[in-house]
């Protein structure tokens, strides 16, 4: 179940400069867009994407023993789970990557910053 999407909210100028340190407060993004010569400005209001790149924990900890070069087998025993379920984070990962194998899951976590790397 995904958060409902709040699609406008109207604040008075006097309440924009709470409304926005509560906004960024809680990790969203302001950006100012001009309407118009005769319009007041809009406010956009982004949440940006989590480090992980919306890899849960698990994910993320097999995504790291890809990393260094261990194993299903490895990485099952190191985080105490069966190799089917490592399987199933795999093929869960890279659906939310965008790959089709290991390598590249570790060269996107990487280019993405998932892994510590540069974006």
């Amino acid at each position: 179940m995904s958060a409902p999407t709040i699609h406008a909210v109207t604040v008075s100028a006097d309440d924009w400069p709470s409304f926005a340190a509560h906004l960024t407060r809680g990790g969203f993004l302001l950006d100012t867009v001009p309407t118009g010569p005769s319009q007041a400005p809009h406010h956009r209001v982004s949440k940006p994407e989590p480090a992980n790149g919306g890899l849960s924990e698990r994910e993320l900890q097999v995504l790291q023993g890809m990393a260094g070069g261990k194993s299903n087998a490895d990485i099952a025993a190191g985080l105490f789970l069966s190799p089917d379920t490592v399987k199933t984070h795999a093929r869960r990962l890279f659906k939310k990557l965008g790959v089709g194998d290991r390598a590249e899951a570790v060269a996107i976590g990487y280019q993405q910053g998932i892994l510590g790397g540069a974006e």
